[in-house]
């Protein structure tokens, strides 16, 4: 049967429904009156009905929940320890879900109008129809936030309370000696190692975990206690849980009944063990203190406040140059240096007054021999158990020869200074980062800018765009470690946007601390641009070969080879009529003609040498292919070729240069190497050519790099360089036991082209 109010229209149509009507009300009254929250859900979880007290513990108006669905996300909710409550686990939909009622449920929500959060204890009870069906859920809840907050208080000064007991490092007891309980608190779980739980069996379980030997002074040390009604203590040992026993100070206090019985006695157990071993530490401590004073490197004295010597080491003897005997009761300012004395009694007064802890300093001595020495003294005071300075302690380090390194170190840094500031040489001084610190003249000429605008700036900012890659590549390696140092050729970007070229030679500046990076600078722009008025000379000497390998070539093929090749049928004519000659004529005849066709032969292949027609042609895959074929036929050396099919046409400049290196490559491999087989292979890819030639014989000698010491250069080796050069690309010979190999890598895009 549904709950719900019905309106009044003044006459009741049937007696049932007025009898229904009163119930509803009365159920409502009721609900109105106790002061709890009270709503009706639907079969769905819509909130059908509300009393006001849940409107006012929820914060809400009817509006506001009426016709809603309980788990409406607007609505937050969270459960006792402060996690999230969905939509799905709120009690309403949960009762619906699992037929099943739900009793004293906590749970926080959120009032936005109040803006903060009422804790409820939630009921909620289903009603079922005849088919079992959840038709209607009837939800009661209780504000319990000020019980909330009453339980968190208490909780909180338990924790305290347990905080205390654990921090004060003791173990806590409470015997009742009537029924023999003993409550435990503390830090007995850590001291040892028995939970509260472990200790319980009342004094019986206790004296069990004393020592046999200390089990009857304990209980007399209790029945005197009970007796005598006066606090007591004792030292005794107690198993612990991992077997090793604890040494305990014990103190107990009673309390009495009206009747003035004892009959309770509280405490707490303290642990001895560590006291114990300190003091045998401090025992073993002094001793050793004592040995070391005696036997220290370091040099030590014990003096009196006023500063006369009670105890030296051999160490100070040594320093001074004095004996033991001579320096007992004599006062430190004896031997101190008159320049030094004043610094060192103001020290020593601030010492003594409290105003500084202990004193650091440098002074020198005047040894028995009256030579100087330099000390580094740290003095500090030596207390009684009340913090009342007893003594002073100092121990006393020899810096002289450090002292003289310094100095000698001052002098390097100031020649450093003048020379920095004074070499025709740029020079820099930055830190890891690349910043400068310190630029001198020269380099500011060099870069046209002034001191205070280069200083704090980073060298990227005034380095030439395209050089910055490599120049941070290279300074990563060195503070990697991987090199000591390293030189590049780089361009710097002027004040007024002129570049200017120079070697850069960057290292780390010895022990430095922090470390800082030194770097000289050269000009060399007048250098560049006799390189460059050099490579283009040598470009054009090149060029001008290949022109009259290209005419010989022509001329040759053209001329020459046309005059033999007519000369050829002359005897080719003559030889129709070689009957009519005796027999030495017709030999040297047919001798002639076989000349004139062997240098007909010569001069076509001389004349491809020079310059194949093929290559203007058809490009340098055919080229290649028929020199190639032509090299193995005259010198017996098998040759593959492995070109790539996508090989293609290549600018004009590359194709020669890449044939020319085959053509020097394959003669050094004839001549040198002893080589019966060769390779040559090419690759393309989209910025650049590759092409090696490989042999399998003796080497040509130890090329590697360019310009790399030990290397043997020869003028063939030296043209193909120099033609790499011009293309921009980079040429490598390298000589192995198992033959040579010659690298070529041509960019396709070089500004040189």
């Amino acid at each position: 049967m549904e709950i719900a109010q019905t309106p009044h229209t003044g006459t009741d149509s049937r007696p049932g429904e007025r009898a229904l009507r009163q119930v509803s009300e009365r159920f409502w009254s009721l609900f109105e009156a106790v002061g709890v929250g009270v709503v009706l859900a639907g079969p769905s979880a819509e909130i059908k009905e509300c009393n006001q007290a849940a409107l006012d513990l929820l914060g809400l108006t009817r509006e506001q929940l009426v016709d809603r669905i309980s788990f409406d996300p607007e609505w937050k909710a969270i459960w006792e320890d402060g996690s999230d409550c969905p939509g799905e686990e709120h009690p309403i939909p949960r009762v619906i879900a699992q037929r099943q009622r739900v009793r004293g449920e906590v749970i926080g929500v959120y009032r936005p109008k109040a803006q903060d959060w009422v804790w409820l204890l939630v009921n909620a009870e289903p009603r079922f129809a005849e088919d079992g069906s959840v038709i209607e859920v009837i939800c009661s809840f209780t504000d319990i936030t000020e019980r909330k907050r009453a339980l968190a208080v208490m909780t909180e000064w338990k924790n305290r309370y347990e905080a205390a007991m654990r921090a004060s490092g003791q173990i806590f007891f409470d015997w009742n000696a009537v029924t023999n309980d003993i409550t435990w608190s503390g830090d007995h779980d850590r001291i040892l190692g028995y939970s509260a739980e472990e200790l319980a069996g009342g004094l019986t379980r206790w004296m069990e975990l004393v020592h046999a030997g200390d089990r009857r002074a304990v209980l007399e040390e209790v029945d005197r206690i009970i007796t005598g009604k006066s606090p007591g203590s004792i030292e005794y040992r107690v198993r612990a849980k991992n077997g090793s026993y604890r040494l305990v100070s014990g103190r107990g206090y009673f309390y009495v009944d009206d009747a003035g019985q004892v009959t309770r006695m509280a405490g707490f157990i303290s642990d001895s063990t560590e006291r114990n071993r300190a003091e045998e530490e401090l025992r073993a401590s002094e001793e050793r203190f004592r040995k070391a004073f005696a036997h220290a490197a370091t040099g030590m004295t014990l003096q009196s406040l006023a500063g006369d010597y009670l105890e030296v080491n051999r160490a100070f003897c040594e320093i001074t140059g004095y004996e033991e005997r001579e320096l007992l009761g004599l006062n430190y300012r004896s031997i101190t240096h008159p320049d030094d004395l004043s610094r060192n009694l103001s020290g020593m007064e601030k010492l003594l007054t409290g105003k500084i802890p202990s004193l650091v300093m440098q002074k020198r001595y005047l040894s028995k021999a009256g030579r100087v020495v330099w000390v580094r003294n740290s003095v500090s005071l030596l207390r009684d158990s009340q913090g009342a300075p007893m003594h002073i302690i100092v121990l006393v380090e020899d810096i002289t020869d450090r002292k003289q390194a310094e100095e000698a170190l001052r002098a390097s840094e100031e020649r450093f200074r003048k020379m920095f500031a004074h070499a025709a040489t740029g020079m820099t001084l930055q830190n890891l980062e690349g910043d400068f610190l310190e630029v001198n003249p020269a380099f500011c000429e060099i870069t046209g800018y002034d001191p205070q605008e280069l200083v704090g700036s980073n060298y990227r900012s005034i380095t030439h765009a395209e050089d910055q890659q490599e120049n941070a590549y290279r300074t990563e390696e060195l503070l990697a470690g991987e090199i000591p140092s390293f030189v590049i050729e780089k361009r710097y970007v002027r004040k007024d946007g002129r570049p200017v070229w120079a070697r850069t030679s960057v290292s780390l500046l010895g022990d430095s601390q922090p470390p800082r990076l030194i770097t000289l600078v050269e000009d060399i722009t007048e250098r560049k641009r006799a390189e460059e008025a050099l490579r283009q000379l040598s470009g054009r000497l090149l060029q001008l070969q290949d022109e009259e390998r290209r005419r010989l070539a022509r001329e040759l093929h053209d001329g020459t080879a046309q005059t033999i090749a007519a000369l050829g049928m002359n005897l080719d004519v003559v030889r129709e009529a070689a009957a009519a000659l005796d027999a030495p004529a017709r030999r040297t005849l047919d001798e002639s003609v076989a000349l004139a066709d062997q240098c007909i032969r010569e001069l076509r292949t001389l004349s491809y040498i020079l310059h194949p027609p093929m290559l203007d042609d058809r490009g340098l895959a055919s080229a290649l292919g028929g020199y190639v074929e032509g090299f193995a036929a005259r010198s017996g050396i098998a040759v593959k070729l492995d070109l790539p099919p996508n090989l293609g046409r290549l600018p004009r400049e590359v194709e020669l240069m890449l044939f020319r290196i085959v053509q020097e490559s394959l003669t050094n491999i004839h001549r040198h190497s002893g080589s019966r087989t060769a390779t040559i292979r090419m690759a393309r890819y989209p910025h650049d050519v590759v092409m090696e030639v490989r042999d399998q014989g003796n080497g040509i000698g130890t090329l590697e790099r360019d310009g790399e010491q030990g290397a043997r250069v020869g003028v063939g080796i030296a043209g193909m360089r120099e033609r790499v050069r011009q293309i921009g690309g980079r040429l490598k010979i390298r000589s192995r036991p198992g033959g040579s190999d010659v690298e070529v890598v041509v960019p396709l895009s070089d500004p040189y082209r």
